[in-house]
């Protein structure tokens, strides 16, 4: 596995464990905006090829938007 996909990997399992931890619904949508821009800042500051970062950090929205509607529907 790519550091890459460790970080998207890494940022998924925080958000699930969050919401079985029983984390309420504010504080998990908080920290899913804190980790996308953390990985965002990461990616930004790689070694990577301009066109790979900004396809990882689409990657990251999409993660972000998934992750969101798994925190709507957990609370609803």
């Amino acid at each position: 596995m790519t550091d890459f996909e460790n970080l998207k990997s890494s940022y998924i399992q925080t958000i699930q464990l969050a919401l079985l931890g029983g984390v309420s619904r504010d504080e998990v949508k908080h920290a899913s905006e804190l980790i996308s821009h953390f990985c965002k800042q990461l990616i930004r500051r790689s070694g990577y090829r301009p066109q790979d970062r900004d396809e990882m950090s689409r990657q990251i929205d999409l993660v972000k938007q998934t992750l969101e509607l798994e925190i709507e529907a957990a609370y609803h």
